[in-house]
């Protein structure tokens, strides 16, 4: 695992994770991005995402 998913899999504060979120996806309109690029980009707002998800339902089990 690389040190963004240790770092996102760290974070256990969503409205962090929401702000990393955004910071992540104004990068994929830099018009200099090549498609590779943007895939890593997409990919990496769908785990922060995914953490997310997983938090909110962690605290909201029974």
């Amino acid at each position: 695992m690389n040190h963004f998913h240790l770092y996102i899999n760290s974070v256990n504060d969503v409205s962090e994770l929401e702000r990393i979120r955004e910071e992540i996806k104004e990068q994929v309109v830099d018009p200099q991005l090549n498609w590779q690029s943007r895939m890593l980009i997409y990919s990496q707002v769908q785990f922060v995402t995914e953490r997310i998800t997983m938090l909110r339902r962690s605290n909201h089990a029974v």
